[in-house]
């Protein structure tokens, strides 16, 4: 019996797959605080490497010089960081959102099934959580482990069903949405204006940002403050943002 090491094959992602297929708007939103630093940080240097450069060759060369220099070094940080992001996405480079220490694995899927012997693809558990919401591609095709996902976990929706927008998504998995509603006073027989901030799990199924529409479903408590997991998304305008805190938005 041979005690030689197996070859990795280096076409093989070596971290856990966020997107398999990445497209400009997901590897864009993906962009930290490095890629931006390393863009930024090529551009500022290129501007005057290019000036002295074209100072030496003659004096009225220095400001086109400086100007081409500077562009394609713009240019360049720019791809570098697009493709630091786009292979943390595909598993190719350590991602900051995947910190598990352990192997990630879904709970009840056998990974040496004789089934998927030889195939790209191994077995993944996913289920529809019913209520008309429709299972998102990326749950079914996508490599993520989430046990609190509830397409992919261990996770039922039941009770209410709630709307809101996005406030904050600071936190890990975890999103903060605002619900605001009318509260009528007796007193004075007027409405006023109140809101209410939900706690909620959110799958890496889904990519949301601060002013997007979200429902969310009751389901079992998560954490000391979650009891809502996210369901459905529907992206904000890029053209128009709001002010999530100042305006008015009542489901």
């Amino acid at each position: 019996m041979s005690d030689a090491i197996p070859v990795r094959d280096p076409r093989e992602p070596r971290f856990p797959v966020i997107v398999k297929h990445p497209t400009f708007s997901d590897v864009k939103s993906n962009f930290n605080g490095s890629d931006y630093s390393r863009w930024l940080g090529i551009s500022a240097f290129s501007f005057p490497a290019g000036y002295v450069f074209g100072l030496k060759l003659h004096r009225h060369v220095a400001v086109p010089s400086m100007v081409v220099t500077g562009v394609l070094g713009s240019l360049g940080g720019f791809l570098w960081a697009f493709q630091n992001s786009s292979f943390r996405l595909q598993g190719y480079k350590a991602n900051p959102m995947e910190t598990e220490k352990a192997y990630q694995k879904q709970q009840g899927v056998f990974l040496a099934s004789k089934k998927f012997a030889g195939k790209k693809k191994g077995p993944r558990f996913y289920k529809e959580v019913g209520l008309g919401f429709k299972t998102p591609k990326s749950a079914i095709e996508g490599q993520y482990v989430d046990k609190k996902c509830p397409f992919t976990g261990n996770i039922s929706i039941r009770g209410r069903i709630l709307k809101g927008v996005v406030l904050s998504t600071k936190m890990k998995r975890t999103i903060i949405v605002r619900r605001d509603y009318l509260h009528f006073v007796k007193k004075y027989k007027r409405f006023e204006k109140r809101h209410k901030n939900v706690a909620a799990h959110l799958s890496p199924a889904f990519r949301v940002k601060e002013g997007d529409v979200v429902t969310i479903g009751q389901c079992r408590p998560l954490a000391k403050t979650v009891r809502f997991n996210v369901l459905e998304v529907e992206p904000a305008s890029e053209t128009k943002p709001i002010n999530v805190r100042k305006q008015f938005r009542q489901f």
